[in-house]
């Protein structure tokens, strides 16, 4: 072994300056940290194998011994890259004469290894960078209650003109499915997602990790319909149950409950030991005020302001074929709430907002087991009246006759938020990603909550699924710029306004003027924020005046947003500099917050 107690500390030391040993891990390290700043979320968002992180971490790590020994025996400069003269006048009395050549070669190596400490205990020791993500996913792919994703049957009527009475059946025995206790059921936006697609049963259960795949067709001819379902084993792709119904149409609900009821004793006698299948009244005696339904909710799927309306002419009919049917008026309150963001003015926007809640007291009236009524009663009760303890209560309960209900889920988080409790929030969006991990708006939201609480790396890789999910939303990418500018990166977050919606744009563009300090710029892009968006999107122009330390025209603006749609009060970061201000607290006990 080499004597390391005969060196000269000092002399060590002056001999790796001047080699640049410590100038290059410098260099290496600030690579390193870039490196993995972008690569993780980069690979949560690209679906790669957590093993690749491992890999790239290793690797950066073994280059802090190699640069080392690199910078030790090579030097760059304006020649080139040459090898580094030995120091001048010392002779043989040089500490690495002292070593000899495997001795320094360990102490080299060793000072490496001893710089990448931090690097590996960073990626072994650290909680993970993507907790929430992997909170959601890691559940999915290791299931602790049997699963079930029920796929859109196919239509196999003879003009194939049926694709909604297809998807409308689906859809209603999955609802039925997700009344079962001890069973999660995906939800229908991811389940839909792989319509059309042309993917094995294999990658959809791995992708949304599931146990089990409901398929199956429809052919409706005539008065006659003619279903078939088929149960799947995921797992090995074996066949756990099929059967084919023949029925008259005025028989559907007895089909669909047949359907549930066969699917829950299949998945009784493998994954459900003791569970009696669960039964639901018919909602409805008229055949034709159902099909309205499904027809209402095939165009709503296009989620746009045309399928908004029409949806709504179609439910408006179903009501009137059968006052006593609430499904109508819980879906009628939904598509009045999205409509309402098509008003032209902002009084218009509350006349329709008003009416959806009406139908949506309507809903749970008329269906008081119905979980879709309460769910959107609670969303609701948080934009008119501010009553937030009654649209909490709301949701408890479509969560009781539904616990996985993921629109509730989402809501539910969203709403516990409002009310401050943000990480409370974040779980109720990690469960309801795993009934629904494909759905963009939900990965969205999350990593808004993921920003306000600080999880900075967590919400980028939540914004990058969610722009995976949707690459041509806007939304995701609006709240990536927000990230930006919260990260101190005003040109990042100006290089995404040509991706944004007018408003948002005009907001991020304020903001990063402000903070490159081009204050005019930043001016400009207020004042046409105010002049397009302000009767419509006060609190837009709230954050710009907070974030520009204009904190009177912030509060003004938010009293404007308070009679509109506001969110993030006690959350948002834009608004952050303004919680020490006594108007503040006066805010928050007109919106009927509870105070800090």
């Amino acid at each position: 072994m080499p004597d390391f107690g005969s060196m000269d500390l000092r002399r060590w030391i002056d001999e790796l300056r001047r080699r640049r040993v410590f100038r290059a891990l410098v260099g290496w390290g600030l690579f390193t940290f870039a490196v993995l700043q972008v690569y993780e979320p980069a690979m949560h968002g690209l679906h790669l194998p957590d093993w690749t992180l491992t890999l790239v971490v290793l690797v950066l790590a073994a280059g802090f011994p190699a640069t080392v020994v690199l910078a030790w025996i090579f030097d760059l400069g304006p020649g080139g890259v040459t090898r580094t003269a030995p120091p001048a006048g010392d002779g043989d009395d040089t500490p690495a004469r002292h070593l000899g050549g495997a001795g320094l070669a360990l102490l080299l190596l060793a000072l490496g290894l001893l710089i990448a400490l931090p690097t590996l205990a960073w990626h072994y020791l650290r909680k993970p960078v993507t907790a929430s993500v992997t909170g959601a996913q890691a559940a999915a792919r290791a299931p602790a209650t049997p699963s079930i994703a029920v796929l859109p049957f196919a239509d196999m009527s003879p003009q194939k003109d049926q694709e909604y009475f297809s998807d409308g059946m689906a859809e209603e025995i999955l609802n039925t499915l997700a009344h079962v206790d001890g069973l999660r059921v995906i939800g229908r936006t991811s389940s839909f997602y792989f319509k059309g697609r042309n993917e094995d049963l294999t990658s959809i259960s791995r992708k949304l990790a599931v146990g089990a795949i409901l398929e199956g067709s429809v052919r409706k001819d005539a008065n006659r319909v003619r279903v078939t379902a088929q149960l799947i084993d995921a797992a090995d792709g074996s066949h756990l149950w099929s059967e084919s119904y023949d029925r008259e149409l005025t028989s559907v609900f007895q089909v669909q409950e047949e359907i549930a009821s066969a699917v829950v004793t299949a998945l009784r006698v493998k994954l459900l030991p003791d569970q009696a299948p669960t039964t639901r009244p018919a909602a409805t005696s008229s055949t034709e005020a159902y099909n309205l339904v499904l027809r209402s909710r095939y165009v709503l799927a296009a989620l746009n302001r045309d399928g908004y309306f029409k949806a709504h002419a179609l439910l408006e009919q179903a009501a009137a074929l059968d006052p006593a049917y609430a499904t109508p008026h819980a879906d009628m309150a939904l598509t009045l709430r999205m409509m309402a963001y098509f008003a032209g003015t902002p009084t218009e926007a509350d006349d329709l907002v008003r009416r959806a809640l009406a139908e949506a007291e309507a809903a749970v009236r008329l269906g008081p087991e119905l979980a879709d009524a309460y769910s959107i009663r609670g969303l609701l009760r948080t934009l008119v009246p501010k009553d937030w303890a009654g649209a909490e209560s709301d949701l408890r309960r479509a969560l009781e006759l539904s616990p996985s209900h993921p629109a509730s889920l989402r809501r539910m988080g969203l709403l516990v938020a409002e009310r401050g409790r943000v990480e409370e929030g974040i779980d109720y969006m990690l469960r309801s990603l795993q009934h629904d991990p494909l759905l963009p708006a939900s990965w969205n939201w999350l990593g808004i909550l993921q920003t306000a609480t600080g999880r900075r790396a967590e919400a980028r890789a939540s914004l990058a699924r969610a722009l995976e999910l949707a690459p041509e939303s806007p939304e995701p990418r609006a709240s990536l710029a927000q990230l930006e500018i919260l990260d101190g990166h005003p040109d990042a977050a100006l290089a995404l306004v040509p991706l944004l919606n007018e408003a948002d744009g005009l907001e991020i563009t304020a903001l990063a003027e402000h903070d490159r300090g081009h204050e005019e710029a930043s001016r400009r892009a207020l004042e046409r924020l105010i002049a397009g968006h302000g009767h419509t999107d006060a609190q837009s122009v709230a954050e710009a005046c907070a974030w520009r330390g204009e904190t009177t025209q912030a509060f003004e603006w938010l009293e404007r947003a308070r009679h509109q749609e506001i969110s993030g009060v006690k959350w948002d970061p834009l608004l952050a500099r303004l919680r020490g201000d006594r108007r503040y607290a006066e805010l928050l006990r007109r919106l009927n917050l509870p105070e800090d």
